[in-house]
């Protein structure tokens, strides 16, 4: 039958365990976003996170003592884990001292798993395949850190180098763990360089961690800075063991020149005695006579030895030790662990989850919370515009734009008279001319009249464009659009349209070369004498003055012009003239009215036409790449509020155990309950207010009633 004990771990793990998928999910879109995303750089933190939370639950469920071993460097921390264990377990310990935390428990085979920030693993089946690949670690480890330090930076792996080592898990067999069911926990070594985090890594134990063992050599027991940081743990740990790691075989030489044994052989006891009355500080004194730290001088090498032989009968050393070992596992029996084990639990758990809560609101994922945001305004904006764009395209521009063809022909045709008046005198005075001169009628056709209506025509196209350049230099297209207001917003510039559009009117097309105005037959020709009494024809008089009546180019004198063409000629030129402008200025009007308006509009309905066609183009990339960018930050953030709603629901559970337990006999943990006994838990979606890790320490587990302490070696199930 189960104990309350059993069922509380349970209940317990069952509350961690739901968080697992959010974290992976999570740390997975981390690690798939872009190079420049800020939410890349939580990747360390998720995959620490997870870890932690993962070892909490295993250490719960399996009712794990973690045991912490502190020490300087070569102070004898691996040989105390060996005589802990009664086996050689510090295969890793022997290898390049790499600062990360070594979890040692028993295992059937032996197994080296490497976990790094990034929450990537390697597996080793022996400490000879280990070695070359922690060498390789530590040498770009090494790296990286004289790197950051360089550009006055603090290194931080989960930041620098999110693939660094942050932890690695030895099983071995082990019997003697797995029947404490302790996980020794040898921390990297004090005053080393690469202590990146250290104080971290202590902090986060505080609250998982039964007790600390701190091992120092004798020859450095009283020197102060091998303390300077262990105050800093006697604030941290409830109980800690201060082993002094003595060399029994050490000799010092007598006043007679004799080897004697030296005081560590002959009564290690004085030189603790030593340190206790002369050197320890007074924080160490007072942890001391609290019995909160315990000291024992111990030959750990010779210890080690006769306990993985298991030939301790007689050995002074194996029974030092076997007086640390025994008040060790008193208290890893004693209801004195059992609060710690519950109390530190609960604390850790809520300090991890308050982690988790304070993850999902990082300063960078607020940041991608504020892109979110502006990417919705942004794409809500754009499919106004779409709208905007898709209504415009259904406008019929050439139907709008009729009004202005309509426009720009009262224009042409009240230009026209000013210019028809220009050509009606110019002919007339090339009329005059042609007759006081001897040019011939071709000339006067081809040469004068001819260029008279051909300016004509240019002069009436460039008084059209001037108008409409002055209607464009009042902006749009000349004449007002349905939603033209809207326009810029949508990024069609109609004034340039115009513009251009003005531009590229063809104006030259519509100049046409006209008919020749005045040609023989026109004419008539006085005969003289010899040509009445030769009965000359009108045909033939024509081309003895004029010339063939296909090119009448032969030249007239002007005495010629007056008895042969007369006064009736300049009547004819003239109701020619006359009948031949009134014809041609209609049909100008007309033709560049036709001409120039409607390429003109044509050119602004294509252009505005182009315009919206290439605006919504651009709007609908602008669109997917926010479409992609949203799915992206969604990506990102699903998982981060499923953890952060995960993470409340499950701290508000474990405050209520905390609550639960606080006010239970710790002697009913160890009794048997029915297998129907739940312990009372939050409903999903009534999260309770997080507190504070402060506050989260004040529900530590306390009992209201001491119970009888257990017999040394009964621990709880």
């Amino acid at each position: 039958m189960q104990t309350l004990l059993s069922r509380f771990c349970a209940e317990f793990v069952d509350h961690l365990r739901p968080l697992s998928q959010p974290l992976s999910r999570t740390a997975e879109a981390a690690n798939a976003a872009s190079a420049d995303d800020p939410v890349r750089g939580l990747r360390g933190k998720l995959a620490d996170l997870k870890q932690q939370i993962e070892a909490l639950g295993d250490k719960v469920a399996e009712q794990q003592a973690y045991l912490l071993i502190f020490g300087p460097l070569k102070s004898g921390k691996s040989t105390l884990m060996n005589a802990i264990s009664a086996a050689y377990v510090s295969e890793v310990s022997s290898l390049p001292a790499y600062p990360c935390m070594v979890y040692v428990q028993h295992a059937t085979e032996r197994r080296y798993v490497v976990t790094r920030y990034d929450g990537q693993t390697d597996a080793f089946s022996t400490a000879d395949g280990l070695e070359p690949h922690l060498e390789k670690a530590h040498a770009a480890l090494a790296q990286k850190i004289r790197e950051i330090e360089t550009k006055g930076k603090s290194f931080d792996p989960r930041e620098h180098l999110p693939e660094a080592i942050s932890r690695i898990d030895v099983r071995v067999p082990a019997p003697e763990l797995s029947q404490a069911k302790a996980v020794l926990v040898d921390t990297p070594g004090l005053y080393s360089r690469m202590k990146f985090g250290y104080d971290r890594m202590t902090r986060d134990f505080r609250n998982a961690a039964a007790c600390a063992v701190f091992v120092v050599r004798s020859d450095n027991l009283f020197l102060e800075q091998v303390f300077a940081e262990f105050t800093d743990l006697l604030g941290l740990f409830s109980k800690i063991f201060l082993v002094v790691n003595v060399d029994s075989t050490k000799f010092d030489l007598a006043k007679d020149g004799q080897l004697v044994p030296s005081l560590e052989q002959s009564d290690p006891q004085k030189v603790v005695s030593a340190f206790e009355n002369l050197a320890m500080s007074a924080p160490l004194k007072r942890a001391a006579e609290a019995g909160k730290l315990r000291i024992y001088p111990i030959d750990l090498l010779r210890a080690a030895s006769a306990r993985i032989r298991g030939v301790t009968k007689d050995d002074p050393n194996a029974e030092a030790f076997g007086r640390f070992f025994g008040d060790l596992t008193e208290y890893l029996n004693s209801t004195d662990y059992l609060l710690a084990f519950l109390g530190d639990s609960l604390r850790r758990a809520t300090t991890l989850l308050g982690e988790a809560e304070a993850l999902c609101t990082d300063r960078r994922v607020e940041r991608l919370r504020g892109r979110m945001r502006e990417l919705g305004a942004r794409r809500k904006k754009l499919d106004e515009k779409m709208h905007a764009l898709s209504v415009l395209g259904e406008e019929p521009w050439d139907a709008h734009l009729q009004n202005l063809r309509q426009e720009l022909a009262e224009v042409c045709r009240g230009l026209a008279k000013d210019v028809e008046e220009k050509t009606d005198r110019a002919c007339t005075n090339a009329v005059r001319g042609w007759f006081g001169n001897d040019a011939s009628l071709n000339q006067l056709a081809k040469g004068d009249l001819v260029p008279l209506f051909v300016r004509h025509q240019e002069d009436l196209i460039v008084a059209i464009s001037k108008e409409l350049s002055e209607r464009l230099m009042q902006g749009g297209v000349g004449t007002a659009l349905p939603g033209e207001s809207g326009f810029t917003e949508l990024g069609v510039d109609l004034a340039s349209i115009g513009r251009l559009a003005h531009q590229r009117t063809d104006r030259q097309a519509l100049v046409a070369v006209p008919p020749t105005p005045i040609r023989a037959e026109h004419l008539n020709i006085r005969p003289g004498p010899m040509d009445r009494a030769m009965f000359r024809s009108q045909n033939t008089l024509r081309r003895r003055v004029f010339g063939p009546p296909e090119l009448p180019a032969t030249p007239i004198k002007p005495e010629t012009k007056t008895s042969r063409l007369g006064e009736s000629a300049k009547s004819a030129i003239r109701r020619r003239l006359s009948s031949y402008e009134k014809e041609f200025f209609a049909e100008t009007v007309e033709r560049s009215i036709e001409g120039f308006a409607r390429g003109y509009c044509e050119q602004i309905a294509d252009a505005i036409d182009a315009a919206l066609r290439k605006s919504t183009a651009d709007q609908e990339r602008e669109l997917a790449q926010i479409t992609l960018e949203l799915a992206g930050c969604r990506r990102l953030l699903e998982p981060l509020d499923a953890l952060r709603t995960q993470a409340k629901q499950a701290r508000a559970s474990v405050e209520k155990l905390s609550e639960h337990y606080s006010s239970m006999d710790l002697y009913m943990l160890t009794q048997p309950v029915e297998p129907d006994y739940r312990i009372p838990s939050v409903p999903p979606g009534s999260a309770q207010a997080p507190t504070s890790e402060a506050d989260s320490g004040a529900n530590r587990t306390s009992p209201a009633k001491a119970p009888e302490r257990p017999a040394p070696n009964s621990k709880p199930s």
